[in-house]
């Protein structure tokens, strides 16, 4: 099952008077026997474990789990005489029977600022900081909540959902618990402060056991005591009982909860990253008043710093750090809209870091308790703070739709006719003066993929180098940073079926094509579309689009992305031999109404691409590539030279987007199936399948069974018809259907498309209403 739940199972509800004042009861008399049991632990066993009744089994730091060697009967632990009580199992479950003790560094309010959290959204911050294993969680009943006076008191009704540890999570089912949870402080025999953490499983009537969810009702007692050993040491002592039921083995049993049970060493973590989200709230009208030439904390100097070693401004203080000074955090936030958890990565100073730290957390939590909205600190989600990588797609289209008048259609037109015959003689005189091997005198290799090689003109890279050198004694020279490349060699494939990967005349094939190719597209927009594909020319297209190019992905937290606006054609012509020639060109054209994005850190590039395909042999097609890319910016050449090959190398998995198109559309294709009574022997090697040990897969294109060797894992992606955003789903496609893709003819299903109802998006959408048994990951284009 996918958590947390799409909504909350239980509501919240009101006990009555003697409900609440038993549950207290409970919790108090359950703080005193611990408390009592750890003064024993104290005196009689001097605070060390005895290792013949307890068993060693994790450590973190300075805390460690031990299981008792010989585990007692499981116990009624609330009196006989209230209606709450431990539920008794179905099914037999060892009762395991925990004890964690150790140390945590820092200071007993910080600690116990980071245990309370009487509210569903405090239980989401908490889990998401201390990494306890809880998917999901909410509050049933709020019996005591805390006050400024007492800020560290609370008493609340509770259920969540703890999943196994992350190793053998998609093989043991999630376990559920309703519990009460106090907390506070209390004094011991001496006098001194000594805080409670206490986790009691109970039933109550109206909280059903969730079947229909997969979810197994478990037990569950914590009972955690903590206490000021030394100025900057606090002591823990934890008693745990367990019972999660449904036939888990004993062992992974033990080991799930001492994952469990371990968690709490980071409770001091959790109170301080709520330390620093109340700092960043209050630090909202601060104002820096240093130099921004020397760093605020060691008074290190910033000038000439690269990109690689960027500086950074503190979150709290709005200070100018350098790298050494800077400690990146992880915080997590609520959307004041949807109340879902939202975690940034933030950086700051070192001395920020360092007064959170030295914060009192019971001062923090009155402060807190004192405002009106006691979450506003959580709800004040800071932007993206990094000065280059903006996040993609922007949630807006940044451009309106474009109209065109007719005689600039026309003359967009017959600017891509001219650019495809120009094209076209390039790559006949290269056929015919060259051979088709390319000069070396002139060409450089710079990538190579396969079959293909990227050159790289030696010409052009011998007039930078003279123009940067100039650049150098004369500060006003303009830099020349044209990238020339030429893109030559073969792709295994057939020429209608490359076509029909190349083809994108809408954003919804766009997107498809992106996720396909890997071309580092990041977001994009068509903003008029001039010729449209038809019936009778299915690969023909012109278009005006836009599009961001994120660079490769190692590279994009410290190079700016680029977006281009361009002219796109694609379509088929024949040389002069007659030979079909299909073509796809991209030219970078000035529009009017289509400004620079200066507000989301982008930097206008010139681009143009002229892409020719043949068919050399049967089941070989011949690519010939130039291109002439500007990045502009102040990119270093080499890095605007890898990643203007990098971009243009990806054409190289056309005939692989082709085949899942295909495949796509078979998807769309498919009739009830009738099921067959060869359901034991594999559909593509009739191999027999009945044994337990061999793995059996469902082809979702035609249904029939096939064994693991004779079935494919396919990626493949659709658009949602809700949201238009792509998304991808992991399937199953026997060799069988393989092989019927790749002998299927890309144009015949080009023609398919365009005639029924919705044209091509038919093939993309198909998946919106696939089966729950493919799993799903929506992609951010």
């Amino acid at each position: 099952m996918k958590y947390p739940l799409a909504s909350q199972p239980f509501p919240t509800r009101d006990l009555d008077e003697k409900e609440a004042e038993m549950l207290e009861l409970v919790t108090d008399t359950i703080a005193s026997e611990t408390l009592q049991e750890y003064e024993k632990f104290l005196t009689h066993d001097h605070g060390v474990v005895n290792e013949r009744d307890w068993k060693f089994i994790k450590r973190r730091e300075n805390m460690a789990v031990y299981h008792e060697r010989e585990a007692h009967a499981a116990q009624q632990m609330i009196p006989g005489d209230c209606d709450l009580t431990i539920r008794d199992a179905e099914v037999p479950a060892k009762l395991q029977i925990l004890l964690a003790v150790g140390t945590i560094d820092g200071d007993l309010d910080d600690l116990m600022y980071g245990v309370v959290n009487p509210t569903t959204e405090n239980m989401m911050i908490k889990t998401s900081y201390i990494h306890d294993n809880v998917v999901d969680c909410c509050v049933l009943s709020t019996l005591i909540s805390p006050t400024v006076q007492d800020p560290l008191r609370s008493l609340v009704l509770k259920w969540s959902i703890n999943a196994a540890p992350t190793i053998v999570r998609p093989v043991i089912r999630a376990r559920d618990f309703t519990y009460i949870e106090s907390t506070g402080i209390m004094h011991n025999s001496d006098g001194e402060r000594v805080g409670y953490h206490i986790i009691h499983s109970v039933e109550v009537d109206g909280i059903r056991k969730l079947y229909e969810h997969k979810l197994v009702r478990g037990n569950l007692s914590l009972y955690h005591i903590y206490r000021q050993k030394s100025p900057n040491v606090v002591e823990v002592y934890l008693r745990g009982f367990c019972q999660l039921f449904g036939g888990m083995n004993r062992t992974v049993a033990t080991y799930s909860c001492a994952d469990a049970t371990i968690a709490i060493w980071r409770t001091m973590m959790c109170s301080q990253m709520k330390k620093l989200t109340w700092m960043l709230q209050r630090s909202h009208d601060h104002v820096y008043s240093g130099d921004p030439n020397w760093c605020a904390v060691c008074r290190r100097t910033l000038k000439g710093v690269t990109n690689f070693s960027a500086p950074k401004n503190c979150r709290v203080c709005h200070g100018i750090i350098c790298p050494r000074c800077c400690v990146p955090k992880r915080l997590s936030f609520l959307s004041p809209a949807t109340r879902e958890l939202i975690t940034k990565r933030l950086s700051f100073c070192s001395r920020c870091v360092h007064t959170s730290v030295l914060t009192n957390g019971l001062s923090v939590a009155r402060e807190e308790l004192a405002r009106e909205n006691h979450f506003e600190a959580f709800e004040n989600v800071p932007p993206c703070e990094s000065p280059l990588m903006m996040r993609f797609p922007l949630e807006q289209p940044p451009f309106p739709p474009l109209h065109l008048s007719d005689n600039d259609k026309e003359s967009l037109v017959e600017l891509a006719d001219v650019f495809v015959s120009e094209t076209l003689r390039d790559y006949e005189s290269h056929l015919e003066e060259g051979g088709g091997v390319v000069d070396a005198a002139r060409w450089q290799p710079v990538k190579r993929f396969e079959n293909v090689t990227v050159f790289q003109d030696r010409e052009t890279v011998k007039a930078r180098r003279m123009s940067r050198a100039h650049r150098s004694r004369d500060h006003n020279g303009t830099p020349t940073d044209m990238q020339k490349l030429l893109w030559f060699g073969t792709i295994l494939g057939n020429l209608d079926d490359l076509m029909y990967g190349v083809i994108n005349p809408t954003a919804e094939e766009a997107k498809v094509k992106a996720a396909y190719v890997g071309n580092n597209v990041l977001d994009f927009a068509v903003l008029d579309t001039l010729v449209r594909p038809t019936t009778g020319d299915p690969f023909r297209g012109l278009q005006l689009k836009w599009a961001v190019n994120g660079g490769p992905s190692m590279m994009r937290s410290m190079v700016r992305c680029r977006d281009f606006v361009y002219l796109e054609s694609t379509g088929m012509t024949t040389s002069a031999t007659g030979e079909r020639i299909g073509y796809h060109i991209l030219h970078s054209i000035a529009v009017p109404g289509v400004p620079e994005l200066h507000e989301h850190k982008i930097v206008r590039g010139n681009m143009t691409l002229y892409h020719l395909y043949r068919q050399k042999s049967e089941g070989v097609v011949e690519t010939y590539v130039k291109a002439f890319i500007d990045v502009m910016g102040d990119m270093p050449a080499s890095v605007a030279t890898f990643v203007s090959a990098k971009g243009v190398v990806s054409v190289w998995k056309l005939a692989e987007c082709a085949q899942m198109k295909k495949l796509n559309w078979m998807l769309n294709q498919r009739k009830a199936i009738v099921a067959s009574y060869r359901v034991d022997y594999c559909s593509v090697c009739d191999k027999n399948m009945r044994s337990a040990m061999v793995r059996r897969k469902t082809c979702r294109i035609c249904m029939a069974r096939a064994c693991s060797r004779c079935s494919v894992p396919k990626k493949m992606f659709y658009v949602a018809p809700q949201t238009r955003a792509l998304v991808q789903k992991s399937v199953s496609v026997c060799m069988n259907c393989v092989q019927t893709a790749t002998f299927a003819n890309g144009l015949d299903i080009a023609l398919d498309e365009l005639t029924k109802k919705n044209g091509q998006h038919n093939a993309y959408t198909y998946w919106a209403g696939a089966s729950p048994t493919s799993s799903s990951s929506s992609i951010m284009l």
